[in-house]
């Protein structure tokens, strides 16, 4: 099933925009989809229109939830014109898709699913969800819990984005969690978590050296945030590095980490957590300081769960530059799966169970 392109083009081009690109996502974890036969053609037309059936007004479970109980920002959005359930392929595929005939979309599609979208359109706009799996196998996952292999009739789909208001968010949650007897949680995103994001990111665009990096990174916003006031009313801290400084504080930190156990996994950080120290007298290490949001030309991570991932060639980076970006934007949406695939389960008492140990501590706020 060939995916129809969404209205969104980028500028300069007549090329539609990959729909994970240039959207503000808000990030799920969403657990095994029982029920769900095959993402067939077929099967997901037939989600599509019970979907629409009760986005429209039918009844859900003996209750009614029509426009009235979805909220007043869909109903300003006109009427739901149409609800569409279509297999996504991966950015790659999705670029050759966009010059290939239908026969050979169907093929790529099959190959190279990257997951469901789901696009509700209204009459003054359209609202996305998608439905993402993470493209590692899972034998070469690091964690026994991510890695253990599917059981029959199960489908993943652990990462899931929603760009709509939250009251019809809701009814879309209820949707996935009542059919495919599956659980969802919102994600956050820890200031450790941000931090490594962030780290990791610029690690896989050194190989550009700083020239390269500055066309893809451009200026780097990071907001830290503190739990006790330093000040009146001052509760966050914005910093801006300019795109041609970046490039220098990675060299320093790296510097200054070597021959430290681990030390150049935290350059970037290191370098600016001393810069401010010596300059502000701020010691972004304590526990009562974190990072509550990162922003460059690659993604805007915030720690309650928002993500903004942007397409390179949309940005205007192409090239050399433009082919390690979009492998950098891999390597931050594999962090994205694996903080997606960390489970706790109620174990009845209130407590639960950590599904990867060692890993829920570090993405604990700091």
């Amino acid at each position: 099933m060939a995916s129809s392109p969404p209205s969104e083009v980028a500028q300069g081009s007549q090329q539609p925009i990959y729909p994970l690109y240039n959207k503000t996502y808000t990030l799920h974890r969403l657990s095994p989809l029982h029920n769900l036969s095959s993402l067939s053609p077929a099967s997901l037309t037939q989600h599509a229109r019970r979907l629409l059936s009760i986005l429209r007004g039918d009844v859900l479970r003996g209750v009614r939830v029509g426009f009235e109980s979805i909220g007043d920002g869909v109903v300003n959005a006109g009427r739901l014109e149409s609800c569409e359930w279509k297999l996504l392929a991966n950015a790659e595929a999705w670029e050759r898709q966009q010059h290939a005939d239908e026969a050979e979309q169907e093929d790529t599609m099959a190959k190279e699913t990257a997951g469901v979208w789901i696009e509700l359109e209204y009459e003054k706009t359209n609202y996305t969800a998608l439905l993402l799996r993470n493209p590692r196998p899972r034998r070469d996952r690091g964690n026994e819990a991510s890695a253990a292999p599917a059981e029959e009739g199960e489908i993943h789909l652990p990462l899931l984005l929603t760009h709509m208001p939250s009251a019809l968010r809701s009814t879309l949650q209820d949707y996935l969690t009542t059919t495919f007897d599956a659980r969802i949680e919102e994600t956050r995103l820890s200031s450790t978590f941000l931090a490594a994001a962030l780290e990791g990111f610029l690690a896989d665009l050194s190989p550009l050296g700083a020239a390269g990096m500055a066309k893809v990174v451009k200026d780097l916003q990071i907001t830290l945030a503190f739990r006790i006031p330093v000040a009146p009313s001052l509760r966050t801290l914005d910093v801006t590095i300019r795109r041609q400084d970046v490039w220098g504080f990675l060299v320093k930190g790296k510097s200054t980490a070597a021959g430290k156990d681990g030390g150049g996994a935290k350059a970037f950080m290191s370098a600016l957590g001393g810069y401010l120290k010596a300059h502000l007298a701020l010691d972004i290490t304590h526990e009562d300081v974190g990072v509550s949001k990162m922003a460059c030309g690659g993604f805007v991570l915030a720690r309650d769960g928002r993500a903004k991932i942007m397409g390179t060639a949309e940005g205007g980076v192409e090239g050399d530059e433009g082919e390690t970006g979009r492998r950098a934007v891999g390597g931050l949406m594999g962090r994205l799966f694996e903080r997606a695939e960390v489970w706790r389960f109620e174990d009845g008492l209130g407590g639960g169970r950590n599904l990867q140990p060692g890993l829920e501590s570090t993405c604990k706020d700091s």
